[in-house]
């Protein structure tokens, strides 16, 4: 039996750093943690987001904790003005869903660095999330001055603790989908989020056939995803898959029922 294609990689790149309307905006499940929108020329894009920086990229709250930051740098020669909105993420589908947030303040909502400055945005939380962990997307959008070619959309995970959070999120993989166009579906049965890294097949010879290089995406708590393959289902029932459980080292997910 030949042995499956390698996946294609996905359209967003990881990188650094990743309003409102009803129903809550859907999309294809994303695991890039910087978007950029571009209007008009990419290069000048490109050029811009490299002397914007956000850190931390990835927010986690404790229980016991009542806020975080997050800064801002402009490492630019001009000034740089933004405005910060934090949605709630659910994942259903295998799409991601934002929804504007009420119990979490940000503060402030308007960025205005000058050049070469720094700003600091506070997130002060409402009530501790008591089982499961609760997620969200901070995206802060470049204002549009005169002039502008092109325009950053940051978007970053924030997670919210709850009390006893899982060390390890329980994952389960199967196979689903049909024969001829076969998807690899993870499955979080853990209280908290779980990010999946270098996804790989590996097969009966020992050969492997990488799914998703670098990033390849977050199972929010209690929620799915699913990643295309690319060959007959049948291609994969004789080996297994690895991937790096968030900073863990490889992790092996053995196919279920």
């Amino acid at each position: 039996m030949p042995p499956p294609r390698n996946a294609a990689r996905r359209a967003s790149p990881p990188s650094r750093s990743e309003h409102a309307r009803a129903p809550p905006f859907r999309f294809p499940a994303i695991g890039a943690t910087l978007a950029l929108v571009a209007l008009s020329a990419a290069a000048a894009l490109a050029q811009t987001a490299r002397r914007i920086a956000i850190a931390p990229v990835l927010s986690q709250i404790d229980a016991d904790s009542a806020q975080t930051v997050v800064w801002f740098y402009n490492h630019s020669h001009a000034p740089w003005q933004a405005e910060a909105r934090l949605y709630r993420w659910q994942q259903h589908d295998n799409q991601d869903l934002l929804e504007p947030a009420s119990d979490v303040a940000l503060s402030p909502r308007l960025i205005d660095i000058p050049a070469g400055g720094r700003q600091l945005l506070r997130l002060r939380l409402g009530p501790v999330p008591a089982s499961r962990e609760n997620a969200y997307r901070l995206v802060v959008e470049e204002r549009a001055t005169p002039g502008d070619t092109a325009l950053l959309r940051y978007s970053a995970p924030v997670f919210v603790q709850p009390e006893r959070p899982a060390t390890t999120p329980p994952l389960a993989a199967r196979l689903a989908g049909d024969d001829a166009r076969p998807v690899l579906l993870i499955h979080n049965a853990g209280n908290r989020h779980a990010r999946i890294a270098d996804l790989t097949f590996f097969d009966a010879q020992g050969r492997h056939h990488p799914i998703a290089d670098s990033l390849a995406g977050y199972v929010l708590a209690g929620q799915s995803r699913q990643w295309r393959l690319l060959g007959v289902a049948d291609a994969f029932r004789d080996g297994h898959f690895v991937a790096r459980i968030d900073s863990q080292p490889e992790r092996r997910l053995d196919l279920g029922d």
